[in-house]
């Protein structure tokens, strides 16, 4: 399970982040059935960024569907077109078939959100049998030569490449700042306003 800790004592991520830097924690999760890259930062604009729609940061994932899956295929076609779920709309970009084996179709899909098993739900709403699903790219990263089970840490480079394709730190900061201001706003009017959120704000227009 890609989670921090559960209380359930099943599989998850706490024996690969003891071996990682402190104060690393998983940006996203892949769920229990899904395969593939996994990002860790200490960072939390840059999570944020990578997660919210608006800063198109893409996720490329890899379907494996259960039969003969055309290009032009109805299904796919409403997946590009978008489709109604209960947390609201949900579209697939990019979506190509890439290959046909005896009983399969394997079919790239590009998301710049990710919602709780959105690709799952979506393939649901269609009637599309996904037997597998891989997350192979985010942002400017790909796996390459990093085997299941294993990690990496960044080099500068794809670090800068990673917050240019997740949209620069500045724009993040800002979406942050604009994010804290409209709450210390709701306390404000409440007539309970937060010293600490206060103080930083005005630290943050200094």
């Amino acid at each position: 399970l890609s989670t921090c800790h559960d209380p359930h004592g099943r599989p998850d991520l706490s024996s690969w982040l003891v071996k990682m830097p402190q104060g690393v924690f998983p940006v996203g999760r892949l769920d229990k059935a899904t395969t593939g890259l996994l990002l860790f930062t200490d960072d939390g604009d840059l999570a944020y960024a990578i997660q919210q729609p608006d800063c198109h940061t893409a996720k490329h994932y890899l379907l494996t569907i259960q039969g003969r899956c055309e290009e032009r295929d109805v299904r796919l076609e409403k997946l590009r077109e978008g489709v109604f779920l209960k947390d609201g709309l949900a579209k697939g970009h990019n979506i190509i078939v890439k290959a046909f084996h005896s009983e399969t179709t394997q079919v790239s899909m590009t998301l710049f959100e990710g919602r709780n098993r959105q690709i799952r739900r979506m393939c649901a709403s269609v009637s599309l049998p996904l037997l597998h699903l891989h997350r192979y790219v985010i942002g400017s990263l790909t796996l390459d030569e990093v085997n299941e089970g294993c990690w990496r840490t960044l080099s500068q480079d794809e670090l800068l490449c990673l917050w240019q394709s997740a949209g620069t730190k500045s724009y993040a900061h800002a979406r942050t700042i604009s994010a804290l201001q409209e709450r210390a706003q709701y306390f404000r009017s409440l007539g309970q306003p937060k010293k600490r959120l206060e103080a930083w704000l005005a630290h943050e227009k200094i």
